[in-house]
């Protein structure tokens, strides 16, 4: 026997009493057992089967054409705008789901009792599942496989396998019946577009047709470059001017310092007459005749200086040249201060005009480049109208077969469990009670 322990100590079973406890009280531990497996096997027996049929669909790329030339590339077609993802939320919608049930009506395939009972959403719902894998996930993204399962439920295999093969079809019309409205859509939209487009290039093209008449660039190029050429010219010229003025100038200065220095009259001597000299000779013997002033026998007279005159006649032309060089150069000065104001408002005016040749050119570019592009997206939307007219985002490439196999009730499985529980309640029940037995 286990020793008595005191009033008012704690309860404590050791692992000897517990086992010898176990082992008093076997058949209570064998009877529970017994009792919910008893219980589990009820149960896997009164749960309904449930069948599982699954049907595989492809998410197709983009339909492209075959390039004529081998160094292009194929054209595309019609761009696909739905990804995988997407259809595993547009599968499970209400009404997606409710198609699946008129096909299951139209098909007669299912007796109308259990068609009736998957009619309700959430029926349905419940008995499908859309599984799709993905084969590599980055902190940005994540890549889909292309294939994408669908697994229906039901409680013979034949439901099963019709409820996914019903899916599949109606999946697989879906997106044919979006991409044609899709299609219709964007035809529709590119045609609109292009027209708006081909406005907007006639209205440039006017435009530029307009600048061009108006300031052609290669005739203001040859005019701007002969102005300067001009003006090149003029400054030489003026530079000769000025030249020829300033020397002028300096050598009129010069004449008049000359003229400075040179007597305007100068005094000629004169010979005397024969009878003034002899006479002069008879009375040279008196003694009241006056003396000698002078050598000089003869008279004297006053006459212009021809020195002063041809210094005049140089320095009146020099005063004439420095006059009509100063006049080209004031007049040289004044064409070229005109042909300058000129050539500023033709370079302003050919930048002016330059600049919206150009905006316009890019303009041009980039409405041809729309053009283009929009051209091209509506002639592959009709190619893809009249070559691919059926062809939508999904293909059935796996069809629902018939399973001769349940996935539920998995019954040994529920058994098993059920033992497990039953042994360890039983136990537990068992150790309370020797636990109350000794306090």
């Amino acid at each position: 026997m286990a020793p008595e322990q005191p009033p008012g100590a704690p309860a404590f079973l050791s692992a000897q009493d517990a086992v010898r406890g176990l082992l008093a009280h076997t058949k209570l531990i064998i009877a529970g057992t017994a009792v919910c497996v008893i219980v589990g096997a009820a149960v896997a027996l009164v749960l309904p089967k449930r069948f599982e049929s699954t049907a595989v669909l492809l998410h197709l790329p983009s339909p492209v054409k075959e390039a004529q030339d081998r160094d292009k590339q194929p054209v595309g077609l019609f761009p696909k705008i739905l990804d995988v993802q997407d259809y595993r939320v547009l599968l499970k919608s209400d009404g997606v789901l409710a198609k699946v049930i008129d096909r299951l009506r139209a098909d007669a395939v299912l007796p109308d009792e259990e068609i009736e009972r998957l009619a309700p959403p959430s029926r349905i719902r419940a008995a499908t599942k859309v599984e799709i894998t993905v084969v590599e996930k980055t902190a940005y993204s994540s890549a889909y496989s292309p294939a994408i399962t669908l697994h229906a439920y039901g409680q013979t295999p034949e439901a099963a396998q019709a409820v996914a093969q019903a899916w599949a079809e109606v999946a697989v019309d879906e997106s044919a019946a979006f991409y044609r409205k899709s299609k219709g859509a964007q035809i529709e939209f590119l045609t609109q577009r292009l027209e708006s487009v081909q406005e907007g290039l006639e209205r440039v093209l006017e435009e530029h047709e307009a600048n061009e008449a108006v300031y052609d660039p290669e005739e203001a190029r040859v005019r701007l470059t002969t102005m300067t050429e001009l003006l090149a010219a003029l400054q030489e010229k003026l530079a000769d001017a000025s030249a020829e003025a300033e020397g002028y100038g300096q050598e009129a200065a010069e004449l008049r310092a000359r003229m400075a220095e040179i007597a305007p009259k100068i005094e000629l001597r004169q010979s005397p007459p024969m009878t003034a000299l002899f006479l002069k000779q008879a009375l040279a013997g008196r003694s009241d005749a006056p003396g000698e002033q002078d050598d000089f026998q003869g008279y004297t007279t006053e006459q212009i200086n021809p020195t002063y005159v041809e210094a005049g006649t140089f320095l009146a032309e020099a005063d004439k040249l420095h006059r009509g060089f100063a006049e080209r150069e004031r007049s040289l000065e004044q064409s070229i201060a005109q042909l300058r104001d000129e050539l500023e408002k033709d370079r302003k005016l050919f930048a002016q005009y330059n600049r919206i040749r150009k905006r316009l050119e890019h303009e041009e570019n980039a409405v041809g480049r729309n053009y283009q592009t929009v051209t091209d997206r509506l002639t592959q939307a009709k190619i893809a109208d009249t070559e691919q007219g059926d062809l939508g985002d999904l293909k059935i490439a796996s069809p629902a077969v018939l399973q001769d196999e349940k996935v539920a009730p998995k019954r040994k499985l529920i058994v098993v469990v059920a033992a497990l529980l039953g042994f360890c309640v039983s136990c537990m029940v068992t150790l309370v009670r020797v636990i109350a037995e000794q306090v």
